[in-house]
């Protein structure tokens, strides 16, 4: 009985470690693509800019 508590507060805590890791992960994908963003938006603005 005790190995089945141990074993279940292990999962429990992978799998919380894991669903933070997943949640940086998200948080870095969203800061990757809007950092991408936010270039094409500056380089679009700067040709504007340039051919004006």
């Amino acid at each position: 009985m005790k190995i089945k508590v141990a074993l279940f507060k292990i999962n429990a805590n992978y799998r919380e470690k894991s669903h933070r890791l997943h949640n940086w992960r998200a948080i870095y994908n969203w800061v990757n693509v809007s950092h991408q963003f936010t270039i094409d938006i500056m380089g679009s603005i700067c040709q504007r800019n340039t051919t004006k």
